[in-house]
């Protein structure tokens, strides 16, 4: 929200704002993915046009990765977390 809204807006404006964004969350994210497919089908065409070597295999495989997960709302783990011992179990000590 700008600056003006937060200044001057209701609350029931907020929440209008607030629901159309969530409402075209997911047709942004789409409108992102496309975009992204478009500019490595580009990018490939580009390279076979000038004969430019190739990306590295591996970067792109993990780029058109990225692309197939989807969005997910508060991030993405860099770490699974460590499984938690059941009670119990062998691994609880006292």
């Amino acid at each position: 929200m700008n600056n003006c809204m937060l200044s001057y807006a209701t609350q029931a404006e907020h929440d209008k704002a607030r629901e159309e964004w969530f409402a075209t969350r997911m047709e942004r994210a789409r409108e992102r993915e496309r975009k992204e497919r478009r500019k490595l089908e580009q990018e490939k065409f580009l390279r076979e046009w000038w004969n430019i070597p190739q990306r590295d295999p591996e970067e792109i495989r993990r780029e058109e990765e990225k692309l197939k997960l989807g969005e997910r709302i508060g991030g993405r783990r860099s770490n699974p977390a460590p499984p938690v011992p059941a009670p119990g179990s062998e691994g609880e000590k006292r």
